[in-house]
């Protein structure tokens, strides 16, 4: 049977599995997946677990779609040492857009996401563009790296910036994998 939409992981199972690596290591849990994608209630669920567990070690929340600052202050008073994963994949909004239709946040939006971070306990804000996004010239690589430049003037020495070729994988959860054929992708396995 083909699923229609992805299954999550109830949020128990999330938190049993982060209790059990906590107990072997000190280092960071990262959420892989955002934990928004599975709905609000889902997620303010795992935090909510999150606290009553008080983990000792940092906790890196990933986000495919920009976080409502809403939801970092509810990450904030949930965990004791936190850290984020954002992909806007390129600094150019119509990049962005050729890539998901429409984007629904600016470079503005993002980076009012990343001062409310920095402005709470946020450990560490690692931000990651693509290169070889469709639309995109070298024109515009230049201008991510001149972004990036700029983000890391505006902010402190917690941000991180990245960029790199599209690899060859396909994040569960991601544009290409939700909707194959409208970013030209083929998310099919024959085995």
């Amino acid at each position: 049977m083909k699923r229609q939409k992805p299954v999550y992981r109830s949020p128990a199972s999330v938190v049993a599995n982060m209790q059990a690596l906590s107990r072997l290591m000190r280092g960071p849990i990262v959420l892989i997946g955002d934990l928004l994608m599975a709905g609000p209630e889902h997620a303010a669920e795992v935090l909510e677990r999150l606290r009553a567990a008080d983990f000792p070690n940092e906790i890196v929340f990933e986000f495919f779609a920009l976080p409502p600052a809403s939801f970092l202050r509810d990450i904030e008073r949930s965990v004791r040492h936190w850290s984020m994963a954002f992909s806007p994949e390129s600094h150019d909004q119509a990049v962005r857009d050729a890539q998901e239709g429409e984007s629904g946040y600016t470079n503005e939006d993002m980076e009012a996401v990343i001062r409310e971070a920095l402005r709470l306990r946020c450990s560490r804000i690692d931000i990651y563009f693509m290169i070889g996004l469709p639309t995109q010239t070298k024109a515009l690589v230049q201008g991510a790296v001149e972004y990036c430049g700029r983000l890391l003037q505006l902010t402190d020495k917690r941000l991180s910036c990245f960029i790199s070729p599209m690899g060859p994988f396909i994040d569960p959860g991601s544009r290409a994998s939700r909707s194959p054929a409208a970013s030209a992708t083929d998310c099919s396995l024959t085995l």
